[in-house]
C-alpha cells in the first residue's frame, strides 16, 4: 500500500517536472502591440529573447522582431513628439509651425508598418519556438476530486 503511493507520487512528480520543464509562450493583442506571457507570467521582450534562444530559427525571427520594435518605437515617439509641439504652441497663444506636424505624422505613419512587421516576426518566432511542445507524446493531466486525486497520462 505504501510503495503504490510513493509510486504514484513518483510519476506524479516525473509529469509535473516534465511539464515545467518548458512552457508554451503565448501572445495576447495589446493597444499598438503584441505582450507575451508563459504561464500567467508577464514577459518582456529580453526575457523572449533570452527564452527563444535555444531554437536558432526562432531566434533569427525574434531578433528581426526587435529591430522592427525598436525602430517603430523610435519614430513613433519622434513623430508624437514633432507632432505635439505646434499644438503646445497654439494652446500657448503662439504661431505654429504646422510643417514639424506634417513630419511628425508622416513618422508616425512610417511606423505602423514596422509594428505590422514586428508583431508577424514575433508571432512567427513563437509558433516556431512552440512547435516543440507540442511533439511531446506524453500528455499527464492531474485532477483533484473531493476525497482524492486522478492522474491521467496519456501516450
Amino acid at each position: 500500500m505504501v510503495i503504490t503511493k510513493i509510486r504514484i507520487l513518483l510519476i506524479a512528480l516525473i509529469c509535473l517536472a516534465h511539464a515545467a520543464s518548458g512552457q508554451k509562450i503565448t501572445f495576447y493583442k495589446t493597444f499598438g502591440g503584441i505582450g507575451f506571457e508563459m504561464d500567467t507570467v508577464t514577459l518582456s521582450m529580453h526575457d523572449v529573447m533570452e527564452r527563444v534562444k535555444v531554437n536558432p530559427v526562432a531566434y533569427d525571427e525574434i531578433k528581426r522582431a526587435k529591430s522592427n520594435y525598436s525602430a517603430a518605437g523610435i519614430l513613433g515617439f519622434t513623430g508624437a513628439l514633432l507632432v505635439s509641439v505646434p499644438l503646445v504652441t497654439v494652446a500657448a497663444g503662439g504661431h505654429p509651425e504646422w510643417s514639424l506636424a506634417v513630419v511628425g505624422g508622416t513618422l508616425i505613419l512610417v511606423s505602423i508598418p514596422l509594428n505590422l512587421a514586428f508583431q508577424r516576426h514575433a508571432v512567427n518566432a513563437l509558433e516556431e519556438y512552440n512547435k516543440q511542445f507540442e511533439s511531446s507524446r506524453l500528455k499527464a493531466n492531474l485532477y483533484f476530486t473531493g476525497t482524492g486525486a486522478k492522474l491521467v497520462l496519456r501516450f
